[in-house]
């Protein structure tokens, strides 16, 4: 299914609003004050849809996944502790607490494996068997240890 796009007229609409920084086709960037305002109203237990309509948009204009595209955005932004900012930069602070992102999947399957594929792997597999030993001896020898 293909995701709804905004016409024309609607992006000149969204473009003259004072809570939109740019809207194209496919998206709509608002503005800080937007994005605090709709938090506020948002935590306080005031539907997405709503919202829209006190701040005066055309409601048909947002499809519900949009809106609520809106509200998970602004919830992570949330929990990360990073601010609202106008348009859709975020300066993300990284914590040494993050964890990685899990790696993606390999784009290969059994029916088209070759023998090259094959060699990769086990070499990877190798190198991860030396990593995993390497990290039990560290703890093994931290272990031994009084902590100060």
């Amino acid at each position: 299914m293909e995701r709804p796009t905004f016409t024309n007229d609607e992006i000149t609409i969204l473009n003259n609003s004072t809570y939109v920084v740019n809207a194209t086709e496919k998206t709509v960037s608002f503005t800080k004050e937007f994005k605090e305002l709709f938090w506020a109203k948002y935590s306080e237990g005031t539907s997405p849809r709503q919202i829209v309509v006190e701040a005066g948009f055309d409601a048909a204009m947002f499809t519900d996944n949009r809106l609520w595209g809106l509200v998970t955005t602004l919830r992570r932004l949330k929990e990360k502790g990073l601010p609202f900012t106008n348009g859709r930069n975020h300066t993300s602070k990284k914590s040494k607490f993050d964890m990685p992102k899990t790696p993606k999947k390999p784009k290969f399957t059994l029916a088209n494996v070759t023998d090259k594929d094959i060699k990769k792997l086990m070499h990877q597999v190798a190198y991860m068997s030396q990593e995993l030993e390497f990290l039990k001896k560290i703890i093994l020898i931290d272990g031994g240890k009084k902590s100060k």
